[in-house]
Parts: structure tokens; sequence; C-alpha cells
């Protein structure tokens, strides 16, 4: 079976071909963009239009030199979203949810609707730029439409002519209660949003539709594209041969890094409310983690600085933590001044300036120290995680860009204490992959995963004892670092 796969990254997009024969996956890059945003004097958004356009593009060039493809499935980052008019047209292009006016908007609707309130009715963390907070400042701007679709709903309405909303992609802006898995009339009714705006609620598995025929190479095919888990963490997730409710966690870390473990039941405690881990709905179970700010800054940082200095190279690759650059720099990665592209170098000094840190400090030895404090923040969220489930975890699933870091993966596996096992590349793609595969062949998933793992061994780490001394008198600073920054 042959699938196409679209996957919306926040830093890159990409379609993929994916074959499942004879119990073996292979996939096939097909286009690889960046996820291009821009201003429009006010606002960040995403270009999605021209997006849109160039995933058509290619996927009808694909099927024109592969006419045995089976079906289609879209995912994407979560909470962004767009409008549509009466005639089924983009009103605008969506706001991007690192738009630098979500925190204060943000703060604004909390005084409509605590906290407490929205995690007790649907579960989900707070994050500035959650989906709710987005509708709530939409009505202060005057921004509206007839329909609403989350960024792989808009992408799939373009190829099937089909309005939806999948759930693990609505789930991610607290818009699905808890209780029922349907949209949440009390979120809807707190924050005046119209049911009218949503479509029929969809779950992975599901047909939402087939291509259109203008689309097509010749008439008379029939090209299914298929709700998947919209959520692309939730791909990633559904990839990998974890047990529900063992001692498993997992680490998805591209632009983001999202750390949890996979449930069979919502956790709405105050004290996982209180460390602000969320629950998201997915195919076969619930996503319980915490976003953590991932590769988004160092790569941010690098496009900002090479600007101004073109010759700039980044170490993509870090097999180890060199002598040469050790540094005494602390990056808190989830400092809101760092959380936005905008005059991102003039936040960074400021972030220095506010923390009594040297200016003066190489690219190299800014990843470098990126690349510790990045493991030090996760461990913490390892521990809360720990506390909130009441056992220790005795093995990590990594996945995503992270995974091609030797020095980072090998410093959070000696500080974890535990092996990490890096999972496929492309788990994103794969996971959005087998729900296809699922749904049209009535596979169980459980054996598409034990298949996929068996056809390649993974690289583990393994705690280096030798290194635990050094690795964790360098934690204990960063954790001082980070009370006296508070």
């Amino acid at each position: 079976m042959k699938s196409i796969v679209i996957d919306i990254g926040a830093s890159s997009y990409r379609v993929m071909l994916v074959c499942y024969q004879n119990h073996r996956f292979f996939y096939e890059e097909l286009m690889r963009e960046k996820t291009e945003a821009f201003y429009d004097g006010m606002y960040l958004r995403w270009n999605l239009t021209s997006l849109k356009d160039k995933v058509i593009d290619c996927i009808q060039k694909t099927l024109k030199t592969s006419q045995d493809v089976q079906s289609i499935g879209v995912c994407s980052f979560g909470v962004d979203y767009i409008y549509l008019d009466k005639e089924g047209k983009l009103i605008d292009e969506p706001i991007s949810y690192r738009d630098k006016h979500n925190e204060d908007y943000a703060a604004s609707a909390l005084k409509v609707f605590s906290q407490e309130d929205i995690y007790e009715e649907t579960g989900i963390q707070f994050l500035p730029f959650n989906t709710v907070f987005q509708l709530y400042r939409d009505q202060k701007i005057g921004r509206k439409g007839e329909s609403l679709l989350m960024i792989s709903d808009y992408l799939s309405y373009c190829l099937s002519g089909e309005k939806t909303n999948e759930i693990t992609g609505l789930s991610t802006g607290a818009l699905i209660a808890a209780k029922t898995g349907t949209l949440s009339s009390f979120i809807c009714q707190k924050f005046s949003i119209s049911p009218s705006l949503f479509q029929k609620v969809m779950k992975p598995g599901e047909q939402i539709g087939y291509l259109k025929e203008e689309y097509l190479p010749k008439k008379g095919l029939k090209i299914p594209v298929i709700a998947v888990n919209t959520h692309d963490t939730s791909s990633a997730v559904t990839s990998l041969p974890l047990a529900k409710e063992r001692e498993e966690a997992f680490l998805s870390c591209g632009s983001w890094a999202l750390l949890g473990k996979k449930k069979t039941a919502f956790t709405l405690s105050s004290l996982a409310r209180e460390k602000n881990f969320t629950n998201e709905w997915m195919d076969d179970g619930i996503c319980f983690l915490k976003n953590v700010n991932g590769l988004y800054l160092i790569n941010e940082l690098y496009r900002a600085m090479k600007k101004e200095d073109p010759s700039l190279l980044f170490p993509s690759s870090m097999k180890a933590f060199t002598k040469e650059d050790e540094t005494n720099l602390f990056i808190n990665v989830n400092d809101p001044l760092l959380s936005s592209p905008e005059n991102l170098l003039s936040h960074w000094q400021e972030y220095l300036s506010q923390t009594k840190q040297n200016s003066s400090y190489s690219f190299s030895q800014i990843v470098t120290s990126f690349y510790k404090c990045l493991a030090f923040a996760l461990k913490e969220e390892v521990t809360h995680l720990e506390t909130l489930e009441g056992e220790k975890i005795k093995k990590l699933y990594l996945v995503g860009g992270a995974a091609d870091i030797p020095a980072f993966v090998q410093q959070f596996a000696t500080l974890l204490g535990v092996p990490i096992c890096c999972g496929f590349k492309e788990a994103t793609a794969l996971g959005n992959a087998m729900i296809q595969i699922s749904s049209l062949e009535k596979i169980p998933m459980e054996k598409l995963r034990e298949e996929l793992y068996r056809q390649e061994e993974l690289s583990v780490y393994y705690p280096r004892e030798e290194d635990k001394e050094k690795v964790f008198q360098e934690f204990r600073k960063y954790q001082e670092f980070q009370k006296e920054n508070l």
C-alpha cells in the first residue's frame, strides 16, 4: 500500500510517500520547504496559501508517476486555524501562535474565565497562544468567518472539498471536553464562541472524503483523504511501541520538545495543572505531556545571527561537548523574551543583560549551552512527570530532530539514569501513514508498530557513570541560576 503523507511543521513542511509492503515500511521524501511566516504590519501570519499551492502541485506530480497511491493524510502543528467565508473561501492567512500579541490577549481572556476552569473542562495546559485565547483576540479585533478549520483541516478541505474538524487538532487549543470527547459547549459559552463555526468532529482513521477530480491524473481514480492524528505530536507518538500506563515516556523534540506518557485516561489534578501538563487526544489513548521550547530557539538565533554574519556555520550534529566550547552561559529555553522571532537578537541581548551574563560568547558556545540547558529543563519535567504519576520512568523513546544530536541525547540519558531509545527520524510521517494503512487495510495499530520497530535496530544511549558527577554539578548550577532569575 502506498500513502501520501503531508506533514506541516512550524519550522518546515514536507510531503512523503510511504510504502507498506511485505510487513515493512519504506518512505521517500517528495518535497521539503521552510514554513514561511510574514508580518502584515500588525500580526505575524503563516503563508498558508503558498504552502497549500506547493503541496497540491507536489501531489499532482506524484500521482502522474505513482498511480497506485491509495490514500492521503494531513497532520500539522496545533492551535492555529483559519476562517472560511460563506462560499468556502479563505478569508485571511492564519495568525501565528508565535505572534507577540498573544500574551496580552491571553491575560485579558483569563479575566473572563480562569485557567482552573479551562483545565477542569478540557485538561489542556496554559499556553498564551491556545486557540481559545486566539478566538478571544479575534473578537476584540473583529476577525471572524463562517467556518473554522485547523491548519491540517484546511489542507484536507482543499484536497477533498469536505469541511471537518479532527479531534486531536481541535483538542490542542482547549476546545474539546475531557469527559465527552466532543466540542465543549461550556468553553463556547464562556468565551462567546459560536458552535456553528465548527464542523463535524472526526476521529483518526475515519474517511473525510476523496481527492478532488481536478487533482487526479485521470478520471475514475478514487483516492480517500483519511483523518489521521492531525496534531503532529500525536502522529509521532502513535508510531512508537509505547505501552499505556507503563513506566515508559516519550520525547518528541523538534521546534517544540514534548515530553510525556501515553495514557488511557485524563489527569486533571491540581498538581498537574500547576505543573502545566496537558492532556491531548490521540487515536488510541491520551498524550499526557509537557511543552518545552525545543530547537526553535537555537534555529531562530542562528538565522538572525547569520544575517549579520553570512559566514556563520551551524554545528548541526554534535557528537560530544568539546572543552573549547565550555561556558558558564545558562539559557532558560522557556523565557518569554525568547519566544518570538521578531527582534530576536535584541531580545537575546536583553535576556543576557537581565540575567547578568556575558554577551561575548561565540555561536558554538551558545549552541553547546543551549543543548545542555534543554536537557536540564527536560530533566526537571521528567521529575515532575514522575511525581504526578507516582512511579519512576525506566525507559524513554526519543523522536525528532534532537535524536540526531548525540551530545544532547547522551547528556540527557546520564541525567535521567535510564536508557534513551532513538526512534525513527520521520516518526510523525510514519505515524500518519500507519493510521491510513490501519484504516484501509484493517490492520491493528499494535501490529503495525511491532512491524515498524522490528525492521530496524534502534540506537540506544545508556547513562555514563563516568560523566555523572560533572553533569549533575552543572545541573545544580543551572537550578541555582533558575532560582536567582525567577
